[in-house]
């Protein structure tokens, strides 16, 4: 099998994201990557509660990281988003333990678009 060189940079960004870091606030779990207390607060400001705040901060897009649309397969985005739902659940699960979260892969039926999101019920 031959493989393809990446550079440090590409690989420690793709491991971050398949098995990344979280900072739990208030009792609710969020992506390292994604977190902002000012995103939190304008969420919070339009009325989002805190499930719904959470679940637009962690949701993470997947279309447009494995190059141009020209080049991928249909399932590509599908596939990768499934192998994040598995890994941000083992990632989620051995930081947690004992708590609960929903990992899942969401789909915007209009545009196509592919994301991965988790919440989890505060303590």
């Amino acid at each position: 099998m031959k493989t393809a060189r990446l550079s440090a940079d590409v690989v420690i960004a793709l491991a971050r994201l398949i098995w990344p870091d979280f900072v739990e606030i208030d009792g609710r779990v969020f992506l390292v990557a994604q977190y902002s207390d000012l995103k939190l607060k304008e969420l919070r400001a339009q009325g989002f509660d805190e499930t719904e705040a959470q679940y637009w901060m962690n949701l993470f897009p997947v279309e447009g990281l494995l190059g141009d649309e020209e080049s991928l397969q249909p399932d590509h985005e599908d596939e990768f988003a499934a192998i994040l739902e598995h890994s941000w659940a083992a990632k989620l699960a051995a930081d947690y333990p004992g708590r609960r979260f929903m990992v899942k892969t969401a789909r915007d039926g209009d545009v196509g678009d592919v994301c991965v999101v988790f919440t989890n019920e505060p303590v």
